[in-house]
Formats: structure tokens, sequence, C-alpha cells
């Protein structure tokens, strides 16, 4: 998968543009815009601005993140799907554990404590 970092890069290639003057435009130098290439979390802000100056939306831009992959939606499904497997394999173990304390109450009742 593309992160946002990578995109931006591959979004100022695509748009035929440069590094200096996208980093002249976001007002950083050119060596700092190589370190935002590598950054997967890259600011929103530094965003807006870049898709402004290459003349592109925000949703083309996060299409270009999620093109080679499964987007964030996806990994946000394929999360809360194993939430939900985990939750239901964790309500079947207290279910077992309900029924171990009743077979253990029911064996103390008919033959006593144990020493």
């Amino acid at each position: 998968m593309v992160h946002k970092g990578e995109a931006l890069r591959q979004l100022i290639r695509e748009k035929k543009s440069t590094g200096k003057k996208v980093a002249d435009h976001l007002g950083i130098n050119r060596t700092y815009l190589s370190t935002l290439f590598n950054d997967p979390n890259l600011k929103d802000e530094y965003v807006d601005k870049a898709c402004e100056f290459l003349g592109v939306s925000r949703q083309d831009y996060f299409e270009e993140v999620s093109v080679s992959g499964d987007s964030y939606t996806d990994k946000y499904i394929t999360a809360m799907e194993r939430v939900t497997s985990l939750q239901a394999e964790n309500i079947e173990l207290i279910k077992e554990n309900i029924l171990l304390k009743r077979t253990v109450e029911e064996y103390k009742m008919r033959f006593g404590e144990l020493t």
C-alpha cells in the first residue's frame, strides 16, 4: 500500500511538477519535502496545500493512497470483523467458564469441599 507521503511523491511526478516548486508552495525546503515523502502520517495541512498547488482534490489524493492495496476503509472493516470475531469467542469462553463454575459448585455440594 502506498502511504500518504509516498502518494504525494507519486502525485508530484504524475502532475509533472517538481519537488522544488511544491516545497516552495508549502513554505518548506526541498530537503524537508523529501522527509515528508517517507512520512506515512503526513499532516493534512501539507496534503491540502499540495493538492491545491497540483490542482487535484483531496479525494483524488486519497484514491492514490489506497491505489496499491487495501484502503484505510478496507483495513478498518477487516479490523472490525476481527474485533467482532474475538468478541464472539470471548462470549463463548465466558459461557464455558460459567458452566465450569456451576459444575464445580455442584461437585462441592455432592461431595463436600476438596482439601
